[in-house]
């Protein structure tokens, strides 16, 4: 080997070292792939598109594997977009695809499921139980038009779709009424041991009781 081949190796060895270490490294606002908002769409009506009322600090994971940490975040329920707030208080989407967003204060959201009924692999799926049998939830929402009868004037109106999933390994997201026969159906297998622990008390309309009731369905 001469000189000058063992010089190019160690260039092309030093190389993947730097863009691996960058790989694994939290991504600043000035990195993110990113399109600006010029436009504030959905504000001559009534309600509001996006998740939260406010832009929270959160944590994006995108599909390369990269990490955007403490950005502030949130989620544009109509397009189904994470959007973003930079340094300087404006808004973006994102370019590079996100896989995964977590709010601490919300949740934590996940796309690239099977896609399901109402679902593709876009959507994004609000994790309520991360364990072998997963409980999801979409939180849709969609623009309702009116007309006013002596006017004529068109009236609009953010309106929200919530549903919930069970997901069970090796298949695909299944809508789940969150009622008593639904929920034990999809769970049948544990049915005995569930129906102890549900109790007098429990609500299957109470979100947290369900999520309880999978997180101990887990265990079994």
């Amino acid at each position: 080997m001469t000189n000058f081949t063992r010089y190019l190796i160690i260039i092309v060895a030093s190389a993947a070292g730097v863009s691996g270490n960058a790989y694994a490294q939290d991504i600043p606002y000035a990195d993110i792939n990113s399109i600006p908002l010029k436009e504030k769409a959905h504000t001559k009506m009534e309600g509001s598109p996006y998740l939260s009322d406010q832009f929270m600090k959160g944590t994006v994971v995108f599909k390369d594997g990269k990490i955007a940490k403490n950005i502030n975040l949130n989620f544009d329920q109509i397009n189904g977009a994470v959007v973003f707030k930079n340094e300087s208080d404006l808004e973006f989407t994102f370019v590079t695809p996100v896989k995964e967003f977590e709010i601490p204060l919300i949740g934590k959201f996940r796309s690239g499921f099977p896609p399901a009924k109402g679902t593709t692999e876009n959507t994004f799926f609000k994790v309520l139980n991360d364990g072998k049998t997963q409980l999801l939830k979409t939180q849709k929402k969609a623009i309702l038009e009116t007309k006013a009868f002596y006017s004529g004037v068109v009236e609009k109106t953010v309106v929200e779709d919530v549903k919930y999933y069970i997901l069970k390994p090796d298949n695909k997201p299944t809508i789940l009424k969150n009622d008593k026969n639904s929920v034990l159906s999809a769970l049948k297998d544990k049915e005995t041991e569930l129906k102890k622990f549900i109790g007098k008390g429990f609500n299957f309309k109470n979100e947290a009781d369900l999520i309880s009731l999978f997180d101990y369905y887990n265990t079994l």
